[in-house]
């Protein structure tokens, strides 16, 4: 799905972009890898993995002693995945958006229950609340809508 990204032209990623974010991805360098691409891609440049690693570390995505590891981690993320999205290349954007969800979902759970367990009434009552409207965002994630970049 990352590697799909940096193969997109800049009209594809924005329509990928609407869907997912950057914290859609559990590994932290591929979160990093997907944000400078995102940078990069929203401002109308197609992404080059020659020049992905300047573009992180001048936006201070990376430091520049993390350079060498983010660059091997753009060349192989360009090696894997080379189908556009016409061509299927974004098409695990639901898969990846249910992943999310459901991962999100787990942790809201974990906050109630040890809410629940710890907190009085009132500091519960915050709790169900702001958990009841990340739940109302992720049901919403499911059924297509867009998504404020993150």
């Amino acid at each position: 799905m990352a590697g799909a990204i940096l193969h997109t032209i800049p009209q594809e990623a924005r329509q990928a972009f609407r869907r997912i974010t950057a914290g859609d991805f559990t590994s932290a360098p591929l979160r990093v890898a997907v944000r400078a691409a995102h940078a990069v891609l929203m401002s109308g440049d197609r992404v080059e993995p020659m020049t992905l690693g300047q573009h992180a570390q001048d936006r201070a995505f990376i430091r520049p002693q993390d350079r060498h590891r983010f660059d091997a981690l753009v060349f192989d993320l360009h090696g894997v995945d080379g189908s556009p999205m016409a061509a299927g290349g974004l098409c695990m954007i639901p898969a990846l958006i249910e992943a999310t969800v459901r991962r999100r979902a787990e942790e809201y759970a974990q906050r109630v229950q040890q809410a629940v367990d710890e907190c009085a009434a009132d500091e519960l009552a915050v709790v169900l609340v702001d958990q009841g409207r990340a739940l109302e965002d992720a049901a919403r994630r499911l059924t297509g809508e867009e998504v404020a970049p993150r």
